[in-house]
């Protein structure tokens, strides 16, 4: 994603005043200031969840603000973290937990399918643990799908959760 060279300076100051631990009043205004900023933030946040550990948590430290429909544009790089993140699974999960949760469960399935072409073992695990705090439904019909899958690995997952 190609950020304009002004939006990525300001996104750097704010990546750089986050990694300084700032107490808590410090940060919010520091987040009010960039969220005030004439800026592009989905296309920054995004840009955030792509890059190294200091961008996800300065992402983070703006999406925790956010209302549950606003966090919408984020689900698929939501989706990678709690896929292929070991480090950032939990933050992940809770921002698309917070999301509308019919909006959610009638999308997931579809932008978790991308995820999950490589047949691994650990993004199955992580997609399963996700559903089953998102909605049960979601979770049997993922577990159902997985007793199909080549690997066996990935129908234990399905067949634990279904107690088979």
């Amino acid at each position: 994603m190609n950020l304009n060279e002004s939006d990525k300076e300001k996104w750097e100051q704010f990546v750089a005043f986050n990694q300084s631990h700032p107490n808590e009043t410090e940060l919010n205004i520091q987040v009010q200031k960039f969220l005030d900023e004439s800026i592009d933030h989905i296309a920054i946040l995004k840009f955030g969840l792509s890059q190294s550990s200091a961008h996800i948590l300065a992402s983070f430290q703006v999406l925790e603000r956010f209302t549950p429909q606003a966090l919408i544009p984020f689900l698929q790089d939501l989706l990678s973290l709690v896929a292929y993140s070991q480090r950032h699974i939990n933050e992940a999960a809770e921002l698309i937990i917070k999301m509308p949760r019919d909006w959610v469960v009638a999308n997931i399935e579809k932008e978790s399918e991308q995820l999950l072409s490589e047949n691994s073992y650990y993004e199955y695990q992580q997609i399963m643990s996700l559903y089953q705090d998102l909605d049960q439904e979601l979770a049997s019909r993922f577990a159902q799908s997985t007793l199909t899958n080549p690997d066996p690995d990935i129908r234990d997952i399905g067949k634990y959760y279904l107690g088979l």
